[in-house]
Order: structure tokens, then C-alpha cells, then sequence
């Protein structure tokens, strides 16, 4: 009678679940469930009975205990305390069912618990406590969301509920089973699915953060509710310059080799601050250090600095880097594995489900009217050398009547390569004689451009003009002008999927049929992966590192050709216009990768942001784009 009469203890769903959860031998950590192994449940379940929070969005990678540590802990608390009617939906009935399963061990495990239940109830998916109801449903199933009023409403995998016929989102419809209840709460955690978002640096705390997406760029709900949220994400102190940040695919390195047993022990994580590579040893120790930061906030001795955004919906990310049960060796290999397939479904599922990122097609055409508006905010004019370029390179796209030429210069800044659009330029001319080619030769070979030199230019020859002369129709006027030239490397595109950016082959053959050593070399390109990461790089922030940059009186024709082809749905990419200069700018993105200017070049600080707390100027890093090393 006195325990009926106490009031519940005001703890967390974190502690109670310390206090009494005994995990079952098949889970990943049999026995007494210990938070401090995943921290970030902590946060996440604390503003669950925070009552000024109506809604809880996490967004999370696989192996980091958002079902147990965040659905069931949040049940088996109220459960035991609060006698609090709940509705959990999966969305599939087999994934009910085992949640079922597991939810039945919970309460067996917990004397309390199970001497309140009703035996007599033999439906998996109803378990009463206390004479109050808990529900278990499946996404689509209609009855089960409008059998009755709720004061916790949880899904699990959100993102793959199917909406209910006739009657739409299973999320919103739920919010009016709570609206009884003033203290009434709606919990969401799930792995995303498609979208394109990118990441920034905030001005104020140097921390990396995701960037707020336009909705219209997201599919996944879970992540469009997660940015109507707190936006929270987990981050790891690196252990060289101590700096927090949110792990993700992109910093995991590994080698571009076909040895699974080298991907595995060469992987490392790259700290985007300092570009120190970090051992896998370093893992578990920078977990139990980690904390949930929030876009404003900071870290000065190990504790958060600034408020939490005020919002009734507290969003929350951890990426599925962060799990103290797979290392980073074993991500990186299943992320290698993938990306060698070439399977989008594949990459997609890995990137969902395992490191809890959006997937999206960085390769839609963006609106050359806005990329044009950048001009505007330059400070110099073709021909000049930007005071922060080190290198240039062209690009040359061969027509029948002219030959597209393409200059680009490149730098390093803040760890991230990026680019300035020098010279524009269209030597007309039939392109089976020599004459435009001397124009080539004259312009871009023997002259400098403002004292500097083009280190390499990169000449199409997917299109052989030689066929169209009478005389020497055998004759590859491209190959042979770039074995005459030291500086001049012939591409070509790639017609089947490749699995790295680019290759090189001999193409010049003896008379015993060998290739020869010293003859020409073919650099074959992954158009595909090459156009998408052009693309990316055009909708970047104009304040971010490794953004590119147009001269002021760039005509407005490079823009309209740069963004000349669409992305189909089917995987092709469409020309919708003339697009002889997006072929140029991909060979000269294809010679910065060739040529390692992001590991060989300089960093040089180009424009200074306030950080809090100060941090050492960056070092150079190892870029990894889909998980092949090209420098």
C-alpha cells in the first residue's frame, strides 16, 4: 500500500532501464543493460519526460540500441511507474511480431512488471499492465490507429510505415490518440532514406553540422521531422586535436584495392579539423567521450556549452559509426563491398541502415540562372590567377567545328580542394585539319597564362575527328597530337559502370600485338561518378571550403552548358542543350583527382571564420569519395 501510495521516482527511461532491464543471451551485450555503453540514449530518453517536449525524433545507424535503448526502456518505464496507455507501430506485422517478443522478455524480467500483467490476454499484440492497454500495431493498419486514445505513441522505423489507405500518414493520424493527454508524447526512431542534404561549418563554433535541406529535397520523414527539431547530433573528440565532431561515410577512409584484408586494416577515420587519420583502436574511447551537440552549442573541457534550441520537438542523430558492437574496419569493408557492386540498391541500404546518412542522385541538374548569380560575388576576370591558386589544368571537349577549351586553377582550402573557372574559351575550326590544333598549341601549350603554366590538359577523344578526313581516315589526329605533347592526356568516358573514377590503359600496340610500355596512355573516365560530384560541388554554400568560383565576366553560355544534362530516373544521364562545357570541367576535375592536388598542394586560408574554441589551421587530408583513395 505504501508503494501505491509514493510517488513515481521522476528518473529518465536510461536510468530505470540500469536500475532493472536484464537483456536476454541473444542480444549483443547479454545482462544488465549498461547506458554507458551507448551515451547518446541518455539525451535522447531524458527528453522523453522533459514536459515541455511533445515530440522525439532520432534518426539513427544500425547497432546503436534505438529499439531497445529508446522504445523499450521508454515502455518498460511508464509501464512500471506511470500506468500510461501506449501504441508502439512497426511497419510490418513480422516486425511487430518480434518486437512483440522482445517486449514480452522486458516485462518478464522485471518482477514488477509481470505481476501486473494480464495473464489471461493471449494476443501478441495487446499486453495490458495495471489494467492499462499497450497496443502494438503495423503500419497500414487502420484500426489499430483509431481503436483508442494514447499518452505515448512510438514507431519504430518510421520511414518505412506505408500510409494508411484513404487516410494518409500513420504519424499525424496517431497525434490525435494523444490529444487527451497534456503531457501526451509522440516518439519516432528510425534509419532515413532518400534525400540530398550537406553539411556546413558553423560560423560561430566551428563545428561541422547537417545543413537544413529544402524539404522538397527529402523524402525520408524521419529526417524532415528531425530538422523541424533540436537537430542534435552525437560527436566524438578526436584524439589528436581534440575537436568534436559527427562521424560519417565520408570521412571513413579506406584503400581503392581489391584485398578485403587490406581495406580492413588500412581503414581510418579522418577528422575533418585537424585531417589526422584515427586508428580503430581509438573507437570505444571516443564513444564514451561523446556528447549530443546541437547547432550553437560548444565544448570547453568535456562539457556542452549553450542552450538547446527551445522547441517542443527534441531531434536527435547518431550515426551508426558511433556503435561500440562494429568497429570502423568492419563499416569500411561493408561499405567497400557495396560500392565495388555498383549496386545503387546496395549503397542506398548501406548508407540507410548502417551509418543512418540519406541517400540521394548528387547529380541532378541545378538551374544555371543561380549558379550564374555566383559571378557576382567574385573579384576577379578570366585570364587572371586568383592570389589563391596553385596549379591550373584544362579541359577540352573536340566538336567537329571547334574545340572547347576549359582552364581551371585549384587550391586547398580548409582541408577541401577547390576550384576557379580561369579561362573560357572556343577555338573554331574543322578539327580533322591541323590549323585548330595549332591554335591549341599556341594558346595553351607554349604560352603562359599570368606567369603560370598549365601543368596538364586533358583532350576528349570519344569523338575521333580523323573519320571525317578523306585522305587519312585511319589516322586519330588526338592520339597523335597528345603523344607529341608531354603535357596533353587523352580521356575518353566510360561505356559500362567502372568501380573507381577512372583508369589508364596503353593503347599503342608493337607489331608483335604487346602493348607498348612507352606508348600512349588511354585514361578511361567513370562519367557517371564524375558528373555527380561535379554536380554536388555547383549547389555547394558560397561559404564553404572547396566551393568553386567564376570569373565576373564569364559568359552566361558556360553556365547554360555546364547544366546541360538531367539525371533520369533510370540511372542515364539526358543532354538537354550543348554541353561541351560540362565535358571540360569533368576532365578537369578528373586531372585534379589524377594529379592529387588535394594531398600535394599547399593549404592556404582564404577566408577566416570565427571558431569557438579555437583550433590549429588545417593540414592536408586524404579525400575519399565513395570510398576509393585516389591521392
Amino acid at each position: 500500500m505504501s508503494r501505491l501510495a509514493s510517488p513515481p521516482p521522476q528518473i529518465a527511461p536510461w536510468e530505470w532501464a540500469e536500475k532493472h532491464r536484464i537483456l536476454p543471451k541473444d542480444s549483443a551485450e547479454p545482462g544488465p543493460m549498461r547506458a554507458t555503453r551507448t551515451p547518446w540514449v541518455k539525451p535522447i530518453t531524458e527528453a522523453i519526460i522533459n514536459p515541455f517536449v511533445r515530440e522525439v525524433i532520432t534518426v539513427q545507424g544500425s547497432q546503436t540500441s534505438k529499439t531497445d535503448g529508446v522504445l523499450l526502456s521508454t515502455i518498460g518505464l511508464h509501464a512500471h511507474y506511470y500506468g500510461s496507455p501506449m501504441m508502439l507501430f512497426a511497419p510490418t506485422e513480422d516486425a511487430i511480431s518480434r518486437i512483440s517478443i522482445r517486449l514480452h522478455r522486458m516485462f518478464e524480467s522485471v518482477p514488477e512488471i509481470w505481476d501486473a500483467v494480464d495473464k489471461r490476454n493471449k494476443s501478441k499484440y495487446l499486453f495490458i499492465v495495471n489494467s492499462v492497454p499497450i497496443i502494438l500495431g503495423w503500419g497500414g493498419s487502420a484500426s489499430q490507429v483509431a481503436s483508442q486514445p494514447a499518452k505515448i505513441v512510438l514507431f519504430d522505423e518510421l520511414d518505412r510505415l506505408k500510409d494508411i489507405p484513404g487516410e494518409g500518414n500513420a504519424w499525424q493520424l496517431t497525434k490525435a490518440r494523444k490529444s487527451t493527454y497534456i503531457d501526451g508524447k509522440h516518439i519516432g526512431a528510425s534509419s532515413p532514406t532518400l534525400g540530398l542534404v550537406d553539411d556546413y561549418r558553423h560560423s560561430e563554433t566551428g563545428l561541422i553540422h547537417w545543413q537544413v535541406a529544402d524539404p522538397k529535397k527529402i523524402i525520408s520523414l524521419s529526417w524532415q521531422l528531425w530538422q523541424e527539431g533540436t537537430k542534435g547530433e552525437f560527436m566524438l573528440p578526436c584524439p589528436h586535436c581534440g575537436q568534436y565532431f559527427a562521424p560519417k561515410s565520408k570521412l571513413l577512409y579506406f584503400p581503392s584495392v581489391d584485398s578485403p584484408d587490406i581495406v580492413q586494416k588500412q581503414a581510418r577515420l579522418i577528422c575533418p579539423h585537424c585531417s589526422a587519420e584515427i586508428h580503430p583502436n581509438h573507437q570505444y574511447s571516443m564513444i564514451s567521450k561523446g556528447l549530443m551537440i546541437c547547432p550553437g552549442q560548444w565544448v570547453e573541457n568535456g562539457q556542452i556549452m549553450g542552450e538547446i534550441p527551445t522547441n517542443p520537438i527534441a531531434s536527435f542523430h547518431v550515426n551508426g559509426l558511433c556503435s561500440p558492437w562494429l568497429n570502423w574496419s568492419e563499416r569500411a569493408l561493408q561499405l567497400w563491398r557495396v560500392v565495388k557492386s555498383g549496386n545503387k540498391g546496395r549503397i542506398q541500404v548501406a548508407l540507410n541502415t548502417e551509418f543512418g546518412e540519406l541517400y540521394g542522385e548528387q547529380g541532378e541538374s541545378p538551374p544555371w540562372e543561380s549558379i550564374a548569380e555566383q559571378r557576382h560575388e567574385s573579384n576577379y576576370e578570366m585570364g587572371e590567377i586568383p592570389e589563391p591558386v596553385q596549379v591550373l589544368t584544362a579541359g577540352v571537349d573536340v566538336q567537329r567545328d571547334r574545340l572547347v577549351v576549359v582552364v581551371m586553377g585549384w587550391a586547398v582550402n580548409d582541408g577541401q580542394l577547390e576550384g576557379y573557372v580561369v579561362q573560357y574559351e572556343e577555338l573554331l575550326g574543322k578539327t580533322h585539319y591541323d590549323d585548330v590544333w595549332d591554335m591549341l598549341q599556341a594558346s595553351y601549350f607554349d604560352s603562359d597564362i599570368n606567369g603560370m603554366f598549365i601543368r596538364e590538359i586533358g583532350v576528349d577523344s570519344g569523338f575521333n575527328p580523323s573519320s571525317l578526313d578523306r585522305d587519312r581516315p585511319n589516322r586519330n589526329i588526338i592520339y597523335d597530337y597528345c603523344r607529341r605533347k608531354p603535357r596533353a592526356v587523352a580521356t575518353k568516358g566510360a561505356s559500362r559502370v567502372m568501380d573507381k573514377p577512372f583508369s589508364a590503359s596503353k593503347v599503342d600496340v608493337s607489331q608483335r600485338g604487346k602493348q607498348e610500355k612507352r606508348g600512349l596512355t588511354l585514361w578511361t573516365l567513370d562519367t557517371d561518378f564524375l558528373k555527380r560530384e561535379v554536380y554536388a560541388r555547383l549547389q555547394w554554400d558560397l561559404t564553404r571550403a572547396g566551393r568553386w568560383h567564376y570569373p565576373k565576366n564569364l559568359p552566361l553560355q558556360f553556365f547554360k552548358e555546364l547544366t546541360a544534362e538531367q539525371l533520369t530516373d533510370t540511372g542515364q544521364w539526358v543532354a538537354t542543350g550543348a554541353n561541351h562545357v560540362l565535358d571540360a570541367v569533368v576532365i578537369n576535375y578528373f586531372l585534379a583527382l589524377k594529379l592529387r592536388l588535394a594531398k600535394t598542394l599547399h593549404p592556404k586560408t582564404i577566408a577566416a571564420q570565427p571558431v569557438r574554441p579555437t583550433k590549429s589551421p588545417p593540414q592536408q587530408v586524404r579525400k575519399v569519395v565513395h570510398g576509393d583513395d585516389f591521392y
